[in-house]
């Protein structure tokens, strides 16, 4: 893990609060699937995968409580398995194969252990799967899986794919919105809020 425990962005300190209400809720699952023609290698799949949580330290990121404070901790580590299933053999596989993609994007995540990205791909027929990726939305939008899937499908065909280097990590980005809006600012965004609701 990283030295230290990192504070939380606002929305993410939203998000964990609304989690701690409703532990299991799946409400904040990112799935996002995709239908891959052709074949697909799934140790081709892992290295990719394995390739962008490295590069990615909000794919390696959990969370815990600090003296009864959410913070995030940046793991050095995670390993995010790459889960397949055959259902060709079944009496529909299309059907099954989003059966299986829905139950595996309503799994529950650990905030405190991670990782809080899924992958999992089912093969319906002989040249097609669905390939899921879930992310938990403490670490992961929708502009981010727009970035993940390029980078992923570039990673999947070329293990050393030159990819931009990336400018700071999240919790630096976090850090700058913390320094941006600072504790008073913040307090009187709420005063606002409470006086006009």
């Amino acid at each position: 893990m990283t030295d230290h425990a990192a504070p939380l962005s606002w929305t993410q300190e939203r998000i964990w609060f609304e989690e701690q209400l409703r532990p299991g809720d799946v409400a904040y699952h990112m799935p996002v699937t995709l239908r891959v023609r052709g074949p697909l290698d799934p140790e081709a799949l892992r290295r990719a995968v394995d390739i962008l949580v490295a590069r990615h330290d909000a794919l390696r990121t959990v969370f815990t409580t600090v003296d009864g404070t959410p913070r995030q901790r940046v793991l050095a580590e995670v390993a995010v398995p790459v889960r397949t299933q055959d259902v060709r053999a079944l009496a529909d596989p299309e059907e099954a194969a989003r059966a299986a993609v829905r139950r595996a994007g309503r799994e529950p995540f650990d905030l405190a252990h991670g990782p809080l990205l899924r992958v999992f791909a089912v093969r319906y027929a002989d040249d097609a799967h669905l390939l899921t990726l879930t992310a938990h939305h403490l670490v992961a939008d929708g502009h981010s899986f727009a970035i993940l899937f390029d980078e992923l499908s570039r990673l999947y065909a070329d293990a050393d794919a030159a990819l931009k280097p990336l400018r700071r990590g999240f919790a630096e980005a976090v850090a700058a919105e913390r320094a941006e809006l600072g504790e008073e600012a913040a307090d009187e965004l709420v005063a606002w809020w409470r006086g006009h609701l």
